[in-house]
């Protein structure tokens, strides 16, 4: 099969042609055709070595997978070849007592394409069945690779058993990322208060359309972003912080009311923080470790999207021979909306 894909760490330019040899489905699993996928933040980390699970090489980037069923193995069942399916980005040994409750996020031997598993920037992909979800009608493939890594992270975030219903303030870190937007959205469609934690200023005015009731600098220091969240809140406190760069975990902990919830989904600041202990359990503050969503959440997600009209925020297309020229462009930050590689095909 033909890939994108690199045989060492470095920047962009390692991201070269590769011919590779067609996956074969084991019992239960589905070869995938992939039309589209899209760049993520863990494609970078990937990409240079910070991300590294001790991947051999070469290795093939993309967790978000959009296709069509090419091959079925044995014992696979509820699937026809040239079906169209989602793949969620993540999968589980299938054994375990996590896994039998669908709960594969908490498997011990979890997966995920594109990081221990080849990925969507090589034609085909192996796949559990059990991992496929069938999209809505109504979206394109290009819409729908914008989707399962971010919609199913921010879906779940958004469910924490914190979250009381519509009213709640949940306070979104790197809210112009895919994750963040992908929050902004769905926050605004389930009525929550939805506050922008933002180092660029000059993005206010689009998270507001985002969903962002409120728009916070938070280039200006953690003891002013956990100021005005809290005065944005009337004293009380977010019910949700939504945290991603790691770092910050100690004021994110800070500007949670009692009982409320910090779900740490990445780390693009660093791996360290320093918290108050002493709040976090005095004031019953929960803190939840998120590095994906199960099948089950992108299905939930997959449906809210189309019961309330909501649109994937895609912002370009690229053909998957352009991967290079797609981290670059991610890597400058000025986009506002997922990057997109298409295969070629119909």
């Amino acid at each position: 099969m033909r890939a994108i894909g690199f045989h060492r760490f470095g920047p962009p330019e390692v991201l070269v042609p590769l011919e590779l040899p067609d996956p074969v489905p084991g019992p239960g699993d589905v070869i995938v055709r992939v039309a589209a996928t899209s760049v993520n933040r863990l494609d970078v980390l990937m990409r240079t070595g910070i991300g590294d699970p001790g991947i051999p090489f070469p290795h093939v980037l993309g967790c978000d997978i959009v296709g069509t069923v090419a091959t079925l193995g044995p014992g696979t069942d509820g699937y026809s070849e040239g079906e169209r399916v989602v793949v969620n980005t993540c999968y589980g040994c299938g054994a375990c007592g996590a896994c039998r409750r669908g709960d594969e996020v908490r498997c011990p031997e979890w997966k995920s394409f594109g990081l221990q598993v080849h990925g969507g920037y090589g034609e085909l992909v192996r796949v559990p069945a059990r991992s496929l979800v069938r999209p809505p009608g109504g979206y394109s493939s290009e819409e729908l690779a914008c989707l399962p890594m971010v919609l199913s992270v921010a879906w779940r975030s958004l469910h924490v058993p914190a979250m009381q219903g519509p009213g709640d303030w949940v306070a979104v870190r790197a809210a112009s990322g895919g994750v963040g937007l992908t929050a902004l959205r769905l926050g605004q469609q389930m009525g929550l208060r939805m506050i922008a934690l933002t180092r660029s200023p000059a993005r206010n005015a689009r998270l507001q359309e985002m969903g962002a009731e409120a728009v916070v600098d938070a280039s200006r220091g953690e003891e002013a972003v956990v100021k005005e969240v809290r005065a944005l809140t009337g004293g009380h406190g977010v019910h949700l912080v939504m945290e991603a760069t790691g770092v910050t975990l100690g004021s994110s902990i800070d500007m949670v009311r009692d009982g409320g919830a910090v779900v740490v989904y990445g780390s693009l600041g660093g791996r360290q923080s320093t918290i108050d202990v002493v709040r976090t359990y005095r004031h019953s503050v929960q803190v939840i470790g998120l590095h994906n969503g199960n099948r089950d959440d992108l299905s939930e997600a997959f449906e809210f999207l189309a019961a309330h009209g909501v649109r994937p925020l895609l912002g370009e297309v690229l053909g998957v021979e352009q991967a290079a020229e797609a981290h670059r462009r991610f890597e400058r930050r000025d986009h506002l909306g997922k990057i997109v590689l298409r295969h070629p095909g119909p």
